[in-house]
Order: C-alpha cells, then sequence, then structure tokens
C-alpha cells in the first residue's frame, strides 16, 4: 500500500499581553495573596464576632448581678469590658447608698482608671467629686467639678459648674463663684439654677456652713447662699443614687420655690355665701266652688231643691 504523503498542520504563534505574562510570571504570589486576603477576612469578622459575644456575656451577667459581691465578680471576670465597668460603677452607688463612701471611692478610682474611654466616664468623676464633697474634702470635690467642666460635651458640665461654684460661694470666694455661675449660663444658654445662683451671689454675701447636717433645718431666709447640706439634698447628683443623666431627678428642685406672701393680719378674707336656689314659681290655687252648686262637670242643682226635695 502505498504511503500518503504528510500534510502540513498550520502552527499559530500569537504573543501574550503585558498584562498575561505578569500574571503568569507572579502566579504564585497573586495565589498567596488572595489566600491571605480570604483568612484576614474571615479573621477580623470572627474577632469582631468573639468580641460582640463577650461584652454580651458581661453585660448579660451585669443585669443579673444584685448585690455588691455579685457586682465585683462580674467586673473582675470580665476586665475590660463595658460590662465589668458598668458593675464596677453600681457597686459603687450601692456602697454609697449604704454609707460606705470610702469603699465608694475606691471602686470608682478603679473604674476611672481602667475605663478611661467608657461612656459613664464623666459620671464616675461627677459622683467621685460627690462622694469627696459629702465627705468633708471641699479643694478636692472642687478641682474635680471643675475637671468635668472642662469638657464641654458632657452632660454634666453645667451640673459641675454650678456644684464648683456653690463649694466656692460657701468659702467666701465669691468672685470665683460669680465667674462659675456666668461660665454656667454662657455654656448652658440659659440655664435656669445657674442664673438664680448668680443673681443670689450678687445681692447677698456668703456665710461659710460647717457640713454638718442637722435633725430640722430652718428655712433659709430670703436670698441667702444655701449650705452644703441643703446642696447636697437639693440638687441631686446625676447617677448618685439612681440612673438620671441629668441630674435633676425630678424629685427634688435644685432651689425650693419661694414661699407665697401672706395677707396683712388686719385684712380677713370672708368667703361670699352660697347663692340659695331658685324658687319655683307659685302654683296658681284652684278656685272652691260656689255655694249650692255642684262641680262643674257636674249637673248644677239649685240650692233650694236640695233642702226640700219633697218639693222638687
Amino acid at each position: 500500500m502505498a504511503k500518503l504523503p504528510e500534510v502540513p498542520v498550520a502552527h499559530l504563534e500569537f504573543e501574550h499581553s503585558p498584562l498575561e505574562d505578569a500574571v503568569m510570571r507572579h502566579k504564585n504570589k497573586l495565589i498567596l495573596v488572595s489566600v491571605l486576603a480570604v483568612v484576614g477576612t474571615l479573621g477580623y469578622f470572627g474577632n469582631k464576632l468573639w468580641v460582640e459575644h463577650q461584652q454580651s456575656v458581661a453585660a448579660l451577667a451585669f443585669t443579673r448581678a444584685d448585690t455588691v459581691g455579685e457586682l465585683r465578680e462580674v467586673a473582675a471576670q470580665n476586665p475590660g469590658q463595658p460590662g465589668g465597668g458598668s458593675a464596677l460603677l453600681d457597686a459603687s452607688r450601692l456602697l454609697a447608698k449604704e454609707g460606705k463612701n470610702k469603699e465608694a471611692m475606691e471602686e470608682l478610682q478603679k473604674f476611672i482608671s481602667n475605663y478611661s474611654s467608657h461612656e459613664l466616664i464623666d459620671l464616675a468623676k461627677f459622683r467621685l467629686a460627690d462622694l469627696k464633697l459629702q465627705e468633708g474634702s471641699l479643694q478636692e470635690a472642687a478641682a474635680g467639678f471643675q475637671e468635668i467642666a472642662k469638657n464641654p460635651a458632657s452632660p454634666y458640665a453645667s451640673l459641675a459648674l454650678i456644684r464648683a461654684g456653690d463649694i466656692h460661694w460657701q468659702e467666701g470666694k465669691t468672685e470665683e463663684a460669680r465667674r462659675l455661675f456666668e461660665e454656667a449660663v454662657t455654656k448652658t444658654g440659659g440655664n435656669q439654677v445657674a442664673m438664680q445662683r448668680l443673681k443670689q451671689v450678687k445681692l447677698v454675701a456668703p456665710t461659710l456652713i460647717d457640713y454638718v447636717p442637722e435633725p430640722a433645718p430652718a428655712a433659709p431666709a430670703p436670698g441667702s447662699p444655701p449650705s452644703i447640706d441643703a446642696l447636697n439634698g437639693a440638687i441631686n447628683a446625676p447617677g448618685l443614687m439612681g440612673d438620671d443623666p441629668t441630674g435633676l431627678g425630678g424629685e427634688a428642685p435644685l432651689l425650693p420655690p419661694p414661699a407665697l406672701p401672706g395677707l396683712p393680719p388686719s385684712i380677713k378674707v370672708t368667703p361670699p355665701a352660697p347663692a340659695a336656689p331658685p324658687v319655683p314659681d307659685p302654683v296658681p290655687a284652684t278656685p272652691a266652688p260656689r255655694a249650692g252648686w255642684e262641680q262643674p262637670d257636674q249637673q248644677r242643682v239649685p240650692a233650694w231643691r236640695e233642702r226640700d226635695p219633697e218639693q222638687a
């Protein structure tokens, strides 16, 4: 059998583009980068989910804790978590409520040192300054309040200025107190309490009152500066015994309402007598029938027939 001649085969030749050449040269590196990107993404979201889980566990444990011991245990088991910081803050509140101000201040110091970025850091500083005020450390309390007031974005800046001004006022530093009250009015755009304090400090000279609660304190004279006890009883510190963010609480106003002026003793007010009820119109009386006659609906009979029926 004759051998067939070979058929020539055409070989197509083409050149790769620069991009294709680069991909071919760095193929292994690109694969490695892709794997690392996937692993990094999974690690980021995995870590985020883990952190959220830890925060949820700490928050749940905080909501279930009722006593100081339980709150301290939550804070110890969840360091750095917002729930752990909130547990320390609430433990200090309970201790202050029980009258253990020293222990409460220690818990607040731990919170401020370890949770400087916590959303309630200004509240903790305010409580600490307020407890120092109750313990009689006026200078440290005033410095703490003024430190809070340096942050204009703090929700407690205005009340901190008022507290610091009250302390300086009680110490006889009228000009410093006036400056702080004016600053509170300026920063808050018309704080009513600060405006009242400013009017009072301009009218009356301050008197230093010892920080000792009295069993039954007398009502202060109009325009006189309030005592430290009156300030602590009237101004409800934000969250000191509760969780009110404004610090006013709604239970006790910052200033007692002024007494209404009474009437002179010579004037007697007699209430008007009640109006008499209306008298109904009299009903006309029915006319009596004429003598010798029956009623109108009966047959009329002459009287002489009634007297002598035989003659009738």
